[in-house]
């Protein structure tokens, strides 16, 4: 037996072994990997979706199980939590005497390691076996793992089919391969070209792309075939298709497909659709392409989610194909979780950039991806997860937290906690277009001086992060480093103090919160408005005092609509409605100019008192007509001298 660890609680532990001790020969070999560890790194450990499926084996008894990776299952833990109901396995384990060898053999999602747990006992707990084991019964079946493996070798057959020429003179392929070049395919999978609109009525395409049909790829294709008249190209490549085969399109839903087309689509619908001169789908009834059916025997070795990396891998970036993108990526992950399988692994990871995206839009990706899953797990335990990022849908909630801390002295800064760097705080970033308040404590302080503020004294942290882990690294290694950084500046820095945002609130209390928000949102919108109309309105008293002053009266022009005469007002420029009879009129335009003897610019929106008595003065339409009694406004009137009144309506009707 390899060397193994003997840990403080009387466990041992190695990744994976030989032989156990106690079991019938060649019982264990296909469980473990050789001698090489299949423990997951640190690295794979904080991977998403992660499982282990591992044994625990004393002299004389073997349990397999999953678990998630956690401190439970780290060297030293004193007891495997289980959930087994096997009294041999509970005595055992509390037995002094008796040792334990734990071995991790694989990882991956739970549906995963569901599966693997139901395959193995199935294989090893024989009935001439199963006094051998603490398990009980053998589990039930989950989601076969994603075999890349298996996925890259039907590739390969696939592709090199493809490259094969159908000669039409010589009705034959020019065939470059033999039987012993394909690893599950022969040339017998390639049939002689069809008509293209019989092959569409053939098979149903099967949707792993996130656009069906790409209009710029179509255009593309359609363009190179009326470029060659509808002829044979080498270019175009050989649709491929299933046949009889059980698939869920959506994940979750199974249902019956005589032929699903996995890679072609928009070359067959290239030569449906395309033609010159509008004849569209001219070639589709003339112009044959040859095809690719998997047989049901070979099909059937593979999961749905093995078929999906297959029309990917397939459809990845190659000429007149339109790259594998973000997008693409994202339904990608989204039909691995909901099949069960895992995702955003090392090797998943390899498989995306073997397909045109870098590493940087993958993670992009991969957060956008936990976040969503987040939020659902968590809604659907009356949870919800703000988003708090600069752009995000809740970042007025940062703001709403930061209120008690806002002074003039005070410097709010915002920022997740995972990519904070001390320096930032004091340093800071200069003005930009989308910034246009800098962050940071010099180059706030220069753009206060600039504006005639008075310099901040203080910097308060609103700070947010996604998980425990973060939230521990800024506790235990950030923070101290930025409280012995500003100990060490002693006055030449300001004063230091942080909120942590909460990860998540009640959905009640997000609601409340959005909810008050709203209100005091809707508040200083109304102030704003009234701000601007009764700027206006000092506009036009101003006009008016000066038209009084000089003892004039405006003549309003208009027409009669629906009982009214409609005014271009000469003082505001809007249209107002007036009687239609002749004689003076009160402008609609002004406004009160004073508001209780207080001065209203200078009225807070969170004074209700003072915030409800101005409300009465707030007018629906920004003509400002008064619906309650004209108080402070000006005499002043309109004029409608009937001779001019005759002749506009006149004028009208000609």
């Amino acid at each position: 037996m390899n060397e193994t660890t003997l840990a403080s609680d009387g466990y041992r532990y190695k990744s994976a072994i030989s032989q156990p001790i106690g079991c019938p020969a060649g019982m264990y070999v296909d469980i473990n990997l050789g001698d090489e560890s299949i423990e997951p790194t640190e690295k794979e450990q904080k991977d998403r979706d992660l499982l282990c499926e591992f044994a625990i084996k004393n002299n004389f008894k073997l349990y397999v199980g999953k678990k998630l990776m956690n401190d439970d299952l780290k060297l030293g833990t004193k007891q495997y939590p289980t959930s087994s109901t096997s009294k041999d396995f509970r005595d055992d384990q509390v037995n002094p005497n008796m040792q334990f060898l734990r071995i991790f053999f694989d990882w991956g999602s739970e549906e995963e390691m569901h599966q693997e747990e139901h395959e193995l006992l199935t294989k090893y707990r024989t009935p001439e076996n199963k006094h051998l084991f603490y398990n009980l019964d053998n589990q039930r079946a989950g989601t076969k793992k994603v075999d890349y493996d298996k996925v890259y070798k039907m590739v390969d057959d696939l592709n090199k089919l493809r490259t094969n020429f159908y000669d039409a003179t010589k009705k034959s392929f020019e065939n470059n391969y033999k039987d012993s070049d394909f690893n599950y395919l022969d040339m017998t999978c390639l049939y002689e070209p069809e008509v293209v609109s019989k092959i569409n009525k053939m098979w149903e395409p099967c949707q792993t792309r996130a656009e069906r049909i790409n209009k710029s790829n179509l255009t593309k294709i359609k363009s190179l075939i009326v470029g060659e008249s509808g002829r044979p190209s080498k270019k175009a490549k050989a649709p491929i298709m299933f046949e009889d085969v059980y698939y869920k399109m959506d994940g979750i839903t199974e249902k019956f497909f005589p032929k699903l087309g996995i890679s072609g689509n928009h070359t067959v619908k290239g030569y449906m659709t395309a033609g010159e001169d509008g004849k569209a789908g001219m070639y589709k009834d003339s112009s044959k392409l040859p095809y690719i059916i998997v047989p049901k025997h070979i099909q059937e070795q593979f999961t749905d989610a093995e078929k999906n990396e297959i029309s990917n891998e397939l459809n990845a970036a190659t000429e007149h194909q339109e790259p594998f993108s973000e997008e693409d990526l994202e339904k990608q992950c989204w039909d691995l979780i909901t099949r069960g399988n895992s995702w955003g692994t090392p090797i998943h990871t390899k498989s995306t950039m073997g397909k045109g995206l870098t590493r940087a839009q993958i993670n992009k990706v991969f957060k956008a991806v936990q976040k969503d899953l987040d939020n659902k797990k968590a809604k659907g335990a009356g949870m919800v997860i703000p988003d708090y990022e600069e752009h995000g849908d809740d970042r007025w909630l940062l703001k709403e937290i930061a209120k008690p801390f806002e002074n003039e002295d005070t410097l709010i800064f915002f920022s997740s906690l995972s990519s904070l760097k001390p320096n930032e705080l004091i340093v800071g970033t200069k003005p930009s277009k989308q910034n246009q308040t800098p962050k940071g404590w010099d180059e706030n302080n220069k753009w206060r001086i600039l504006k005639g503020l008075k310099p901040a004294t203080k910097i308060h942290l609103v700070g947010f992060c996604n998980t425990d882990a973060i939230e521990k690294t800024w506790m235990e290694k950030l923070l101290p480093q930025i409280r012995r950084m500003f100990e060490i500046a002693g006055d030449r820095y300001p004063s230091f103090d942080y909120t942590i945002a909460p990860r998540q609130l009640s959905q009640v209390q997000y609601n409340d919160k959005k909810d008050q928000y709203k209100k005091l949102q809707n508040k200083k919108k109304e102030l704003e408005e009234y701000n601007k109309a009764h700027e206006e309105a000092l506009e036009v008293n101003k006009k008016i005092d000066e038209l009084d002053r000089r003892g004039e009266v405006p003549i309003a022009w208009g027409e009669i609509k629906d009982g009214q005469m409609l005014v271009d007002c000469p003082l505001c420029g809007d249209k107002h409605g007036h009687g239609t009879s002749e004689g003076e009129r009160v402008p609609h335009c002004t406004r009160p100019l004073n508001f209780s003897k207080k001065d209203w610019k200078k009225v807070d929106y969170n004074d209700e008192e003072l915030y409800n008595e101005f409300k009465f003065w707030i007018q629906g339409d920004r003509t400002g007509i008064l619906t309650k009694k004209h108080k402070g406004a000006p005499l002043s009137r309109f004029y409608y001298p009937p001779s001019t009144y005759d002749v506009k309506l006149k004028t009208n009707e000609n």
